[in-house]
């Protein structure tokens, strides 16, 4: 009887265990990565069920497909040049490349949001050193091309060991 009752309670313990366990399918556009306490565990590739247990892992999904992330208006990048300040409105796309390289980089509290964040300010960087250096780089298409492929090389350069990958960059307002 003693047997039974312990037998019972094991089987009741692992059935809740499981039941309030994430165990939800990572979608066909989505890697999911299970992180610990402050670091990656494993990546999880589309159609797998990882085990997440609360309390001890978290699981984040990121999309596969590639990211426009548009920067205008109040969010477009404001450099100062010489001529004084100009907002540059632009459309970046971006692909993570490697999900358990960009948790580690940018940390498992919202790492797409802290990427935007980063490829603004590299962004505004890169377009306030140019344009410093040459304030008219964008006046015609001429310099206006080599201006846009630099800088999209640079960014592209600086995130590669990031896990992400810059797929274009293009300039909105000229």
């Amino acid at each position: 009887m003693k047997k039974t009752v312990i037998t019972a309670l094991v089987l009741a313990a692992a059935v809740l265990f499981f039941s309030f366990s994430g165990r939800t399918t990572i979608g066909p556009d989505e890697i999911g990565v299970r992180t610990g306490p402050g670091k990656a565990l494993a990546v999880f590739p589309a159609g797998h069920r990882p085990l997440v247990i609360p309390g001890v892992h978290r699981l984040i999904r990121l999309t596969t497909k590639p990211v426009a992330f548009v920067m205008a208006g109040v969010g477009a990048v404001t450099v100062t040049t010489p001529k004084g300040e100009q907002q540059i409105a632009c459309r970046l796309r971006y692909q993570v490349k490697d999900a358990a390289l960009l948790v580690r980089n940018f940390g498992s509290d919202e790492p797409q949001t802290l990427l935007e964040n980063d490829l603004r300010q590299r962004m505004q960087e890169e377009f306030g050193r140019r344009l410093a250096s040459d304030p008219h780089l964008l006046d015609s298409p001429t310099s206006r091309i080599p201006f846009i492929a630099e800088s999209h090389a640079a960014l592209n350069n600086a995130l590669q060991n990031k896990g992400v990958a810059i797929l274009s960059l293009e300039l909105l307002n000229w």
